[in-house]
């Protein structure tokens, strides 16, 4: 079938619209990616075009009747989460973009592992383009964006990877694309990855990138929200791998941040005797927290890594 365009010109976006007519065919499902595929395309096409500034691909999927008496539609905990967040982020409100997923098609691919790869290539299509937004776009938020609460690609990783966790490091590369700093669904996503699949290697992949590679807006929140989780999940969560690791991350970019400061520093004072050192933001980690033994823990990794690290002294410059 042929991809359909619609502009909405009171949302400022270009829609694509792709449909499945038999959401039990494998040939019918494969067919839909490779549309969903030109669709990605033509959103490329039209990004920078002055007047949009979302981007969605709403999809479509009929199951014939006889079909509908004779199998059984995929269901489960991902097709209820995914449904629950259009309902009330969506239906409640005016964003569409959750509800433009069709979370049917995607679990009836999933089940077919020869579609993987077409999947897998999808999401690199989604990724290829939220860098390629990043670095051209002039809009005032970064990123690329169905709607003006849901980043691009957004919805589709989420519930894959609420789905099977295979599906995580997808989510975590999309993320690290995302404009967190104007964050709004991503922290209840978040979460419910994380407590349907509980603690793996994926997830932990997932909460250090959620904390310390693209915090946004509640990076250190979502652990904190998550403490008493995590808590049971390891025991000690400030002595885990993973705390280390979210520590380690966050205290390598504030050292480097330092360190350009001060070489800046040491350069401005050759020129001019009576500069001043710059004003550094306050090295801290989870002090302002309710839980006082995420606190106690960053300070003592601080002080660890400090040792081994240590941060340039602007007096001796």
């Amino acid at each position: 079938m042929p991809v359909l365009t619609h502009y909405d010109p009171d949302d400022m976006r270009f829609e694509c619209q792709v449909a499945c007519s038999d959401l039990t065919s494998k040939a019918e499902l494969a067919r839909t990616l490779d549309d969903y595929g030109t669709a990605l395309g033509m959103i490329r096409a039209r990004m920078g075009e002055k007047g949009t500034y979302n981007f969605a691909i709403r999809l479509s999927g009929k199951t014939p009747l006889l079909a509908r008496l004779t199998s059984r539609a995929p269901r489960g905990a991902a097709l209820d989460s995914v449904r629950h967040i259009a309902e009330t982020k969506g239906n409640a409100g005016d964003d569409e973009s959750w509800t433009y997923l069709c979370p049917e098609f995607w679990l009836s691919a999933c089940q077919h592992p020869e579609l993987r790869p077409k999947i897998d290539g999808l999401i690199d299509g989604i990724e290829s383009l939220l860098g390629e937004a990043n670095e051209r776009l002039p809009n005032a938020t970064a990123s690329l964006w169905e709607h003006e609460e849901t980043q691009f690609g957004e919805p589709l990783v989420t519930l894959l990877a609420l789905h099977d966790r295979s599906y995580i490091p997808a989510y975590v590369r999309l993320l690290t694309q995302w404009d967190m700093d104007h964050e709004v669904h991503q922290a209840e996503c978040i979460d419910l990855i994380v407590k349907t699949h509980g603690m793996c290697a994926e997830t932990e992949d997932l909460l250090h990138c959620r904390a310390a590679v693209n915090p946004g807006q509640g990076g250190h929140d979502q652990i904190e929200n998550l403490f008493p989780f995590l808590q049971a999940a390891y025991g000690d969560v400030t002595q885990s791998a993973l705390f280390e690791r979210i520590v380690a991350t966050v205290h390598g970019r504030d050292l480097a941040e330092r360190r350009k400061a001060f070489e800046d520093y040491r350069s401005r004072k050759a020129a001019n005797p009576a500069a001043r050192p710059p004003g550094l933001p306050e090295r801290s980690l989870f002090k302002y927290c309710n839980h006082p033994e995420l606190t106690a823990g960053a300070e003592r990794l601080f002080a660890r890594l400090d040792a081994q690290h240590p941060p340039p002294d602007f007096a001796s410059a």
